[in-house]
């Protein structure tokens, strides 16, 4: 009987740590996210603002837009599903939840696609019509660009970890049916 009431126990911490862990990776997704888009877009006003002063950068204020339009979008329902994710920890079974981890990771490839790539493309090239010469908000956009690049790749290298929300119940019963064979 003590032991148990010993794997209970083990088993309710190690749920609890499952789910501080996918706590802190979706505010670690999130807080990366916000931040690129923040630079993204506050890039994109830098761009629109020096467009009106060069006529060589009028080619880029079109591309930036869709970028950062297509980039809120996927950002949001990314943020969305990690939202959805850690609100139905342990009220969902794994295949539902292994059916999310799967979309997530799919909205983080399509941010890496969309977003991540075409930014340090576009940056790069707009800052070597305008002289070589890196604006601070080129280095922002850039920056964050790169973290949420690098944390994304590390959502999708680390593996998903399944949360056992039935452990105290196959236990408990487990212990009825022992005492059960030994009466």
């Amino acid at each position: 009987m003590f032991f148990f009431k010993q794997a209970t126990s083990i088993a309710r911490r190690a749920s609890s740590i499952v789910r501080k862990r996918i706590c802190i990776s979706s505010i670690k997704t999130m807080v990366s996210s916000v931040a690129d888009l923040s630079g993204s877009w506050k890039y994109f006003f830098l761009v629109v603002k020096a467009s009106n002063d060069t006529a060589k950068l009028n080619g880029f204020v079109l591309p930036l837009l869709a970028i950062n339009l297509i980039s809120t979008f996927i950002s949001a329902l990314l943020l969305n599903r990690l939202v959805r994710n850690y609100l139905n920890l342990g009220k969902s079974d794994n295949i539902m939840m292994k059916a999310a981890n799967e979309a997530a990771d799919m909205l983080t490839k399509l941010e890496i696609y969309v977003q991540d790539f075409p930014q340090f493309i576009l940056t790069t090239a707009i800052n070597s019509l305008t002289g070589g010469e890196w604006t601070p908000t080129a280095i922002y956009n850039i920056t964050t660009s790169g973290f949420n690049f690098v944390f994304n790749l590390l959502d999708l290298a680390t593996p998903h970890e399944e949360i056992e929300e039935n452990v105290e119940e196959e236990t408990d019963l487990n212990v009825t049916n022992s005492n059960i064979e030994i009466s």
